[in-house]
Formats: structure tokens, sequence, C-alpha cells
């Protein structure tokens, strides 16, 4: 799964730290196993041929699953979290300008990426 946050380019180091430090720990202790966040690189486009969103300020987070069940738990777990409802989700929402995009993907038969849990 993919989730984007569309924020204010001023608020990059609170944004990414908040989600270090708060989210990250509360996103894995209900299964998610997070492979990455990334943010917007604010540099020109020197290669015109890659079209690329201009104007655009996001962070997203990559996480996978061992299988949809275990997507589901996750979606449920996080949904009944007291903790995530009451203060993580309306924090979030100080930095974020619009409503986050939830991408639920799936590899292709070629992709090298798959569900790997970490051995923590």
């Amino acid at each position: 799964m993919a989730a984007i946050y569309f924020f204010e380019p001023s608020s990059e180091a609170s944004l990414v730290r908040y989600f270090e430090d708060t989210m990250a720990p509360a996103l894995s202790l209900h299964g998610a196993e997070l492979l990455g966040h990334f943010v917007t690189e604010p540099a020109e486009n020197t290669y015109p041929r890659l079209p690329i969103r201009t104007g655009e300020t996001v962070f997203v987070w990559f996480a996978s699953f061992a299988d949809e069940a275990a997507y589901s738990a996750y979606k449920e777990a996080l949904k009944n979290d007291g903790q995530w409802n009451e203060v993580c989700a309306p924090e979030l929402r100080k930095w974020v300008s619009r409503p986050e995009e939830v991408l639920e993907l799936t590899p292709t038969n070629r992709s090298l990426l798959r569900h790997n849990p970490s051995a923590n």
C-alpha cells in the first residue's frame, strides 16, 4: 500500500519527524511492514521526457502486508485504536492540505518486491 499526504513545503521537516517518531511505530504495531517514506524533490525536472507534477508537495510512505487478510486486520486495528484516532490522526491533519490518498497495490508476477517481514 502507499499513503500520500499533500502538505505545505514549509512543514516538511516537522511532518517527517512526526511520521518517524509517532506514526511509524503505531503503524508497525498494527501490522504494517514499513518499506520507506519519501518527500517531494523540489529540484527542476532536467529530464523532460519524464513527466512530473509541479506545484505539489507530498509525503508518501509505503507498507507491505502478508496478504489481504493481514491488510484488513491492520485497517480494523487502526480504526479501533483510540490513541491513533484521538491523537495521531488529528495531529497529522495539522500538516496536510487535503485528505490522504491510499493506494492498495499488488505486485505483478515479475515484481521483485514481496512481503518480507523484518526480523525485529
